[in-house]
């Protein structure tokens, strides 16, 4: 486990000056025991993954992009989780009507993802998870842990160019962005019906029919504890 961390503060190190390369950095974890950089790259991945301890927000989601703004400026290792009254139009590049989200009281949340809007509510889950970059953590681990835990209790659950279905209707909608040293890994789950505010305000007509997970089958309030118990041991912070 020394020889490991030790590698993992070389390769920070290395990373920090923009000086890694494999070419050099293999013979350093070389002299360190590991065999191959495959080796070293999962045994890294385990351990952080098993270290890490984020910061827990819970937001009313008309700040959200703020608070995640300075997360992203300070590198701070996050977990942030919307919530709040009323419903949100969560607002990519596409356009949007800033006048008839006003008159419709729909708070507008201002992202800047690649995509369309979203409309949701602290009926829905909103999280939203920064991690370090040399942690490894790719949007599929993420992605497929959502997929595994809503699929023990939804039935006919899919998954589709960042969204998941049910019954071939998207329930959830992912993104991913990388900024310098950091990865943020973005989802919505959808616990309610939004057709009317999304035929309104959606400009675009939608490829993937909305929909919704069943109450009576999930709660946001299950899968949300679910999955902080597989990222982190315990919820301590505030």
């Amino acid at each position: 486990m020394d020889n490991l961390i030790k590698a993992i503060e070389i390769e920070k190190q290395l990373r920090a000056e923009h000086k890694f390369f494999y070419g050099t950095f293999i013979p350093k974890i070389n002299e360190l025991g590991f065999k191959t950089i495959d080796e070293y790259l999962k045994l890294k991945k385990d351990y952080l993954f098993k270290c890490w301890n984020p910061k827990i927000f819970r937001f009313d989601a008309s700040i959200l992009s703020e608070e995640i703004s300075k997360a992203i400026s300070n590198n701070q290792e996050s977990i942030f989780i919307g919530q709040g009254e009323g419903v949100y139009a969560f607002h990519g590049d596409d356009y949007i009507d800033y006048d008839l989200c006003n008159e419709l009281d729909v708070k507008i949340v201002e992202l800047g993802y690649k995509g369309g809007t979203i409309i949701g509510s602290n009926k829905d889950l909103q999280m939203l998870i920064i991690f370090p970059k040399i942690m490894m953590m790719d949007e599929a681990t993420i992605t497929n842990k959502f997929i595994e835990t809503i699929t023990k209790y939804v039935p006919n659950t899919t998954f589709e160019k960042n969204d998941i279905l049910v019954n071939n209707k998207k329930v959830a909608g992912t993104t991913w962005r990388e900024f310098n040293d950091i990865s943020v890994w973005t989802i919505q789950v959808s616990f309610a019906d939004y057709s009317e505010y999304i035929e309104k305000i959606c400009n675009k007509p939608t490829i993937k029919e909305p929909f919704y997970i069943d109450n009576n089958l999930l709660t946001r309030d299950i899968l949300e504890q679910e999955i902080l118990a597989w990222l982190i041991k315990e919820e301590t912070n505030e």
